[in-house]
């Protein structure tokens, strides 16, 4: 007898076949990408921590923060080549900056990169809330990094001529001062 076709348990097997490689690849394949826009926000702000480093050596009219003291960059002043998040949002040059500080002759530098994306009226955002240099150099640092980060999470800062105040978390009361693990820090100098 002459076979032109396969049988119809044939193309059942076939097909059940591709459906448990489905489920076993779709999940890999999904936290693979994930992986990837987490590693995407920790490169980015370490390029930030990079690019405020080369501003503060390059521009002497930045001052050296003092003991207990910080100097921050915003990322509109840090000539950042991309603009684009890896969610498909806009990095958020109003909310995302680098801390400096400077501790027995040793500067120490935080990023906050935040990603802003428009979704029916609502803006969410997404990315890095105020991590250190060195742990974002750690392994596995996409651990450190921040789903949804809201209103509540960060430090909104506000400039107004040469003083600079911010909000830290759900207070009300403006400050000069930035916490950092712990110790207050007096801000010497914000530069947009």
């Amino acid at each position: 007898m002459n076979k032109k076709g396969f049988t119809l348990v044939e193309l059942l097997v076939t097909i059940v076949i591709l459906a448990i490689i489905m489920l076993i690849a779709v999940p890999n394949i999904m936290n693979t990408i994930e992986r990837n826009r987490q590693d995407t926000y920790i490169e980015t702000a370490k390029r930030m921590i990079t690019l405020a480093e080369y501003k503060y050596r390059s521009d002497t009219s930045i001052p050296e923060p003092g003991e207990d003291e910080c100097v921050i960059f915003f990322l509109r002043m840090l000539d950042l080549d991309e603009e684009n998040g890896p969610n498909g949002g806009t990095y958020d040059k109003d909310y995302s900056y680098v801390v400096m500080t400077k501790e027995n002759d040793t500067f120490t530098y935080y990023a906050t990169l935040f990603e802003a994306k428009e979704d029916n009226g609502t803006t969410s955002r997404t990315g890095v809330n105020l991590v250190s240099e060195s742990e974002l150099n750690e392994e596995g640092a996409g651990s450190k990094y921040v789903q949804s980060i809201s209103a509540l999470d960060q430090y909104y800062f506000y400039g107004y001529g040469n003083a600079t105040y911010h909000f830290n978390g759900s207070s009300s009361t403006p400050t000069s001062t930035i916490t950092l693990n712990g110790k207050d820090y007096h801000i010497a100098k914000t530069l947009y």
